[in-house]
Order: structure tokens, then C-alpha cells, then sequence
């Protein structure tokens, strides 16, 4: 679970070719998570890991490359 404090987001531009997306990465590092698991293969995916100042890097991957991660 993450909760966003309203506004705090605002300014993270990590996902410039879809801005609605900033907020699902600002949860992420808000919320200290590992992975962000999507099939958003034209905004998200190619990012490949988010790196933001004060925050812990995250990964994008796919519900796929997530599955293979968990079964190892």
C-alpha cells in the first residue's frame, strides 16, 4: 500500500511520453517497492528502472519477467 500525499508528486516528470503515469512511479518510490509489474509497453517497460534522488531504484518489468523472478 502507498499513499501520496496530494501534490508531492508533482514536479516527478520520469515518464515524460505519458504523464499520468508519474504517479503510479511516485507510489512505487514512495512506497519503497522493488518492481513495478506492467504490460505498458510504450511508456513504462522501456524505462526499465527508475532512479530518483533520496529513493531506492525500482524496476519495470513485465507480469511475465515478474513470474520468472519469483519462481527462482
Amino acid at each position: 500500500m502507498a499513499v501520496v500525499v496530494p501534490g508531492h508528486y508533482q514536479g516527478l516528470d520520469k515518464v515524460p511520453s505519458d504523464l499520468k503515469d508519474n504517479i503510479v512511479v511516485c507510489c512505487a518510490l514512495e512506497s519503497g517497492a522493488e518492481y513495478i509489474v506492467t504490460d505498458d509497453r510504450r511508456d513504462l517497460l522501456p524505462l526499465k528502472v527508475i532512479r530518483c534522488a533520496g529513493y531506492r531504484p525500482v524496476q519495470i518489468v513485465s507480469p511475465l519477467a515478474f513470474l520468472h523472478l519469483l519462481r527462482r
